[in-house]
């Protein structure tokens, strides 16, 4: 346990994707020397900023003088995390939209994001998560996929 690190009695569902790619993720690694205390610390802060610009601040100010993980390296630091915010939310992006397996309307099996776009965004499934979701799944049998007859 990590002890309260919110304000709030509970944690929505993008506090908890904050956290985890804080601890580093397939998408995007841990920032090299990022201590739990310092995790802890964005997160109540975190939880308590609600504007995207705020919030791209504290992205900002957390990876100051922060560093990318580099294998092979003796200190083990990389470059310099200066693009870490716009990775971060593109991460925080993927993780809410990314693509699975659903049905449509018509019980057939689709590719569809993990949580509806909503209504209001401008951006295309592809600028939000930063890539083709549908390449790679043309001409194949999604339902036998599904079922792993495939």
């Amino acid at each position: 346990a990590c002890g309260q690190v919110s304000s709030r009695n509970f944690w929505t569902d993008e506090d908890l994707q904050v956290y985890g790619t804080l601890q580093g993720c397939d998408w995007l690694p841990r920032l090299f020397g990022l201590t739990q205390k310092a995790i802890e610390v964005f997160m109540k802060k975190w939880t308590e900023t609600h504007s995207k610009l705020d919030r791209m601040q504290l992205l900002k100010d957390l990876c100051k003088n922060k560093h990318w993980p580099a294998e092979g390296d003796k200190t083990g630091k990389g470059e310099k995390a200066t693009d870490f915010p716009q990775r971060f939310m593109q991460c925080l992006e993927f993780a809410k939209y990314a693509p699975v397996f659903g049905q449509d309307k018509n019980n057939e099996y689709c590719i569809v994001p993990w949580t509806d776009i909503p209504e209001t965004e401008t951006r295309t499934w592809q600028e939000i998560i930063g890539f083709n979701p549908m390449e790679g799944f043309t001409n194949l049998d999604l339902d036998g996929c599904y079922h792993l007859r495939i």
